[in-house]
């Protein structure tokens, strides 16, 4: 491939894009996750891998350096650290664990906590005036949609990823219009009412709708 005026070939890993790639990744993690469990048979995991990205809980007493000899060389993984509030954050999700042993999973939308750190936002959104077919925008809103509710476990942080993540949308010119049609579209498909209830809506949409 070529980079400028540079051309470059990639000597490690699976290549970008090839339509094989996804299955090799997944099929060469599995095995030696299964090598590394077969090691350890004492010892109780519960772990979560999309990708390249792998959440695990382990035994207090576990030495987690550990965990760095799953994979081979040159795979590393790099430690995530807990909060000071008992919060870890994983893909779209972050998890707080409670006083009292519960557990809240909200959706974790990523500008708005670097909006909220003061560091500038990633430009990771087409804009909604580009020229692309209406049906490609409602689909794609719908389906941010879809994931927050599938990243959430319960109605308040149901309600806070929807405000968090449309006005997200809103910053990148998604119009009053489209809003309410998806919001209406969630409301109607899941039954759930924190779509009808989204603050960043409640003065624009019909009273009827929530």
């Amino acid at each position: 491939f070529t980079i400028g005026e540079r051309m470059a070939r990639q000597t490690q890993g699976v290549p970008m894009g090839s339509p094989c790639s996804p299955a090799l990744a997944i099929a060469l993690c599995s095995f030696y996750e299964h090598n590394f469990l077969e090691k350890n048979p004492n010892q109780k995991f519960y772990g979560w891998r999309f990708m390249d990205d792998l959440l695990m809980c382990v035994p207090p007493s576990m030495d987690t350096s550990e965990l760095t000899n799953i994979y081979p060389k040159p795979l590393d993984l790099e430690e995530g650290k807990l909060q000071t509030n008992s919060t870890f954050k994983y893909l779209q999700t972050e998890t707080k664990v409670e006083e009292n042993g519960s557990i809240q999973i909200g959706f974790f939308e990523k500008n708005t906590q670097r909006k909220i750190q003061g560091k500038k936002p990633l430009k990771n959104i087409v804009p909604f005036d580009s020229h692309v077919v209406l049906t490609m925008h409602f689909s794609r809103v719908v389906g941010a949609l879809h994931a927050i509710l599938h990243h959430t476990n319960s109605h308040n942080t149901l309600k806070k990823g929807v405000d968090y993540q449309m006005k997200e949308f809103r910053r990148h010119g998604l119009s009053r219009h489209m809003q309410a049609k998806c919001l209406k579209y969630m409301a109607q498909k899941t039954h759930s009412h924190p779509f009808g209830a989204s603050s960043v809506f409640r003065q624009k949409l019909p009273h009827r709708w929530y």
